[in-house]
């Protein structure tokens, strides 16, 4: 059944999901969305995150990468990983499993 809602693009061009539409896809604040034309139309989907170490999409968690505040190495040495957001970081993505496995090493 498809629901229908009128919403709103403000000045900088973002658009509000209306909550009841949030609550029934299960999207929480800061869930990533994949956005794409198709045809005439404009496509949101729920973005399927997976851990890029052993590519599973269960029980993942955010990491930022970025000057000072550096507690773990990601496995392949790219870049150190810390907890808390801070300006001028990148996010990225890890398992729970592959997690427990860098505070082990």
């Amino acid at each position: 059944m498809r629901k229908f809602k009128t919403t709103h693009t403000d000045s900088n061009g973002r658009l509000v999901l209306p909550a009841e539409i949030r609550k029934a896809w299960g999207l929480r604040e800061e869930d990533l969305v994949t956005v794409y034309m198709e045809d005439d139309k404009i496509v949101i989907e729920k973005a399927v995150v997976k851990c890029p170490y052993c590519g599973s999409d269960k029980d993942i968690v955010r990491f930022y990468t970025g000057n000072n505040h550096f507690i773990l190495k990601d496995l392949i040495g790219q870049d150190e990983l810390f907890v808390s957001r801070k300006k001028d970081t990148n996010e990225h993505h890890i398992c729970l499993s592959c997690l427990q496995k860098l505070k082990a090493m």
